[in-house]
């Protein structure tokens, strides 16, 4: 299990209040595949896909893109050449200053109204909420649901990262998972540290807790009642 946020996280470099969501959920029932997850949400995964997704759509007409000043307003409701179906909606703003390193003066914001990517018709992705970018202040919020995979997440996020360290602090994030037998909330605290490779620790507590330890290429998860699993790359 890789880290694709964490790059992202320090190229691109709020606070959101986390208290929303209780540390409800039990770590130790869930698949392996859940937690790889839950995890990589933590680290804004599904902001940093979301943002993939509406930044870089290679259709010229699918979905409809209508500019207004610094207002981008996307719209499905349509098809792609190559056979994906687009429904919902974003409304990007001050985006261009966002991603301009050299021009941070405006914050950006990302706004999702149930925006799906769906092929024969299975959800591929999906998001609705909204993030907020602040390359000044080197930091990102966000209240985001997100459905990858078959399995649907809430990020509450607030992540601050020190670009001259290369660390991204996650302290004051949570996450919810939303499932009807196993779902429930995470607090989420931690940092991790862009290198090759990434270094750090992420805390998510929950019923019970998980620890999740990035290492010489590794990533170890470990859930308080002692289960473990390493993937390494």
């Amino acid at each position: 299990m890789k880290t694709p946020a964490l790059i992202a996280l320090l190229a691109a470099c709020g606070s959101s209040p986390a208290s929303d969501i209780k540390p409800t959920l039990e770590f130790a029932p869930l698949l392996q595949t859940t937690i790889d997850r839950l995890v990589n949400a933590a680290s804004g995964t599904d902001m940093f896909s979301a943002q993939v997704q509406v930044l870089q759509q290679s259709d010229p007409a699918c979905p409809t893109v209508a500019t207004s000043g610094d207002v981008v307003t996307i719209t499905g409701g349509c098809t792609t050449a190559q056979g994906e179906t687009i429904s919902g909606s974003a409304v990007l703003t001050n985006t261009g200053a966002a991603n301009t390193p050299s021009n941070p003066a405006n914050a950006a914001t990302y706004e999702f109204d149930q925006l799906a990517f769906s092929g024969q018709g299975v959800t591929i992705a999906s998001y609705d909420g909204e993030f907020h970018v602040d390359l000044e202040a080197a930091s990102y919020s966000a209240d985001l649901t997100a459905e990858s995979g078959g399995v649907t997440v809430r990020s509450l996020l607030s992540i601050h990262c020190d670009l001259a360290a290369k660390s991204c602090d996650l302290g004051g994030t949570a996450l919810e998972l939303i499932d009807p037998t196993n779902g429930g909330g995470a607090q989420v605290s931690g940092s991790l540290v862009d290198g090759s490779p990434p270094t750090g620790t992420i805390d998510l507590v929950g019923a019970d807790r998980l620890e999740v330890t990035y290492a010489q290429g590794c990533v170890t998860t470990q859930i308080s009642d002692g289960s473990q699993m390493q993937t390494c790359s």
